[in-house]
């Protein structure tokens, strides 16, 4: 017999990460990886050393188009691990949906890889995520203060 949540259940990574998650080596091309993204329909790519677990970098549709923008070379011609994000800001399963909300306003991002205590990928949050999650008036209007944050413009 399922368990009934209730409204004041604490949602946390675990029940809104998207666990089907695409990785890429940071030796593949960047036609690779934009294949990958194009043919499973995704907005991004964790990267990942081959044979291992622990996400690396982040690899987004942007950064592609940005690279085909800014070099004068073929993307097949350009690894990824030249355009990756480096800096990888991760959650563990537990992280509350509050805290995860917290990290992209704060950091301006748009998903979140969840790792173990290993640092092992089992996850990523997505703001489509969050937007799937909303489950009353107060969570709604956090997510859009979230939205609001991730999409200003950022300032260098």
């Amino acid at each position: 017999m399922p368990v009934l949540e209730s409204p004041t259940t604490t949602r946390v990574a675990a029940d809104v990460m998207t666990t089907n998650v695409m990785t890429c080596s940071p030796d593949v091309s960047l036609a690779e990886a934009a294949h990958v993204m194009w043919e499973c329909d995704l907005g991004c790519l964790v990267v990942v050393r081959p044979g291992e677990k622990r996400p690396i970098g982040m690899l987004t549709d942007r950064d592609v188009c940005i690279a085909a923008a800014r070099h004068s070379r073929r993307l097949a011609e350009i690894p990824v691990h030249t355009v990756m994000t480096r800096v990888v800001h991760s959650v563990g399963p537990e992280a509350s949906v509050e805290e995860l909300h917290a990290l992209l306003r704060e950091r301006q991002i748009r998903r979140v890889p969840v790792v173990d205590r290993l640092g092992h990928l089992e996850g990523v949050v997505g703001l489509s995520d969050l937007v799937r999650d909303v489950r009353d008036e107060e969570k709604g209007r956090e997510l859009i203060e979230t939205l609001r944050e991730v999409m200003k413009q950022r300032t260098f």
